[in-house]
């Protein structure tokens, strides 16, 4: 299906003013001067007789008008060049992208870059901490910043989530250029109102622009909904003397995108509207870099991922992950990897299904890497899990 892309602002034009310093900045020196000097002698000659007087004061004053022509010539010549030198030549822009949980921010991150950096499942708050991604395009590097899911402060203390969890979206914007809000189009519940802790953010960041992203219009089976849904978010969510109505959203969205980040279906036009946002400015990481994250974090990741995929209820928030080795050996990868469970029921059920786990994480190893992964998993058991291993504690 083609990408739907609705825009409320049009595409302002800019109009370019070139000025010249004289008229003389653009002749050749060394013709300038042989002309100077066949005048010289024509004047000479022609006023020899009773104007020698009034000839070499001529001459001194049109010689001294020329020097000075060449000395403001060669002055905005310099200065110019020096602006040349300090701007740079490169472009970047960082975008934080925010949202409810398991409105595919992280899926629309890893199809942006290409790659697969960050964790994604259908379980909500599957990202517990910001992921920066990077994907570069000609002269121009975007730096997206993905985070987890925004919550309210009683969700929070409900699933137990870290002070991390809680300020990464916000602790993004400060770091950001530009705001993108992801929507879940097909959640009939969500998809008409943008919650109150967005909201929140985007009134302390009003200085930054920002734009909605409605996801997964590939779900959605009639598409003019899409424009309907587009239309509520933006405008300004109102409020009674019972707080926020139950539709609305943010009237300053500069653009409103609809993608769908599983096929990629419209994520062209918003690469390209990115690239156009971007300013002149040095690039934060190399070109052929995708994310910060070192190779360790990223198996982490994956592992986490399958985790979650295959075990239920408390079993994948509390296992913890140790990698005891990782190295790179002669035309492959030699990997050993600990799992600590928390209590013994949890690990008996982790080893039920051990072999499907190394396989699922072998596979997207091998993807990664692109080279043959000589994989060992093994499961323990610790009461204080979580407390000494050295990683972060989701």
């Amino acid at each position: 299906m083609a990408a739907h892309t609705w825009l409320r602002c049009g595409r302002n034009m800019g109009i370019s003013i070139i000025c010249r310093g004289g008229v003389f900045a653009c002749l050749n020196s060394q013709k300038y001067s042989n002309r100077v000097f066949q005048t010289q002698n024509y004047v000479e000659r022609f006023l020899i007789q009773g104007h020698r007087s009034f000839a070499s004061d001529a001459n001194l004053d049109v010689e001294t008008d020329r020097t000075e022509d060449r000395s403001v010539s060669n002055k905005s010549n310099l200065k110019s060049n020096s602006e040349n030198e300090d701007s740079p030549q490169t472009r970047l822009l960082k975008v934080a992208i925010i949202g409810e949980a398991n409105s595919g921010k992280s899926t629309l991150t890893n199809c942006l870059i290409g790659d697969k950096i960050c964790a994604v499942t259908a379980v909500p708050h599957t990202t517990r901490r910001q992921t920066t991604g990077v994907f570069t395009l000609g002269d121009t590097q975007i730096v997206l910043l993905d985070t987890p899911g925004i919550v309210n402060i009683p969700t929070a203390r409900r699933l137990k989530m870290n002070r991390e969890h809680m300020r990464a979206p916000s602790n993004a914007l400060h770091d950001a250029d530009l705001i993108a809000v992801l929507i879940d189009a097909a959640d009939r519940k969500r998809s008409m109102v943008i919650p109150e802790t967005v909201l929140t953010n985007l009134e302390n960041h009003t200085d930054l622009p920002s734009v909605l992203i409605l996801n997964k219009i590939d779900i959605v089976k009639t598409k003019t909904k899409l424009l309907d849904i587009a239309t509520v978010l933006m405008q300004d969510r109102e409020k009674d003397e019972w707080g926020y109505k139950p539709e609305g959203g943010w009237s300053k969205f500069e653009h409103a995108f609809m993608i769908s980040a599983r096929t990629g279906d419209g994520v062209d036009d918003l690469k390209n509207y990115f690239t156009v946002k971007a300013k002149p400015a040095d690039w934060l990481f190399p070109a052929d870099t995708s994310t910060d994250q070192n190779f360790e974090q990223i198996m982490h990741e994956i592992f986490r991922e399958k985790i979650l995929q295959l075990y239920e209820h408390e079993i994948p928030w509390q296992i913890r992950q140790v990698s005891v080795l990782c190295e790179a050996r002669e035309g492959h990868w030699r990997i050993h990897h600990k799992l600590y469970c928390r209590t013994k029921s949890q690990r008996r059920c982790v080893m039920e299904t051990l072999e499907q786990l190394r396989q699922f994480v072998l596979a997207d190893l091998e993807d990664t890497l692109g080279q043959p992964v000589e994989l060992t998993v093994d499961v323990s058991y610790s009461a204080k899990v979580g407390f000494q291993t050295p990683l972060h504690s989701y």
